[in-house]
């Protein structure tokens, strides 16, 4: 219930960036915020779990009642302990845009679900994305 009170919250990144202690995430725990257009932020390369290298894994509903979030670049940047992505994790997202940088460094990951952009059709932007995601055996087709 960290932002049960905040449904005009707008922005989120940063919000947990650096925090190397951090190990999990609640499910739900933006469920109550619809009005999240924001999870990263390019010009100063931070997203809302960046630099959280002891994260290992992510809900797949984290993000499920933030239908207007149009940003998650560097969002789990340099989570280098993540070994997977849920397959849903952003498949309530139709507004994304930017998904620059989003898992950069995360040399733990070893896969990427196939349909994890699936419901994604108004991204402009992936760059650098996987960028140096050393753990990776192979990239899906369909991605």
């Amino acid at each position: 219930g960290l932002f049960a009170y905040n449904q005009n919250a707008r922005n989120f990144s940063g919000c947990f960036s650096s925090c190397i202690g951090l190990v999990g995430i609640p499910e739900r725990l933006f469920a109550n915020n619809p009005n999240a257009g924001s999870f990263g932020d390019d010009y100063y390369r931070i997203g809302c779990f960046s630099y959280c290298s002891n994260l290992i894994n992510i809900p797949e509903d984290l993000f499920a009642n933030n239908p207007k979030a149009g940003n998650f670049s560097n969002c789990f940047r340099l989570c280098s302990s993540l070994t997977s992505i849920p397959v849903g994790l952003f498949a309530n997202n139709p507004n994304v845009t930017d998904f620059s940088y989003c898992f950069e460094s995360c040399s733990g990951l070893t896969s990427i679900p196939e349909e994890l952009f699936i419901n994604n059709a108004n991204v402009t932007i992936f760059n650098g994305c996987f960028k140096s995601c050393s753990g990776l055996t192979s990239i899906p087709e369909g991605l």
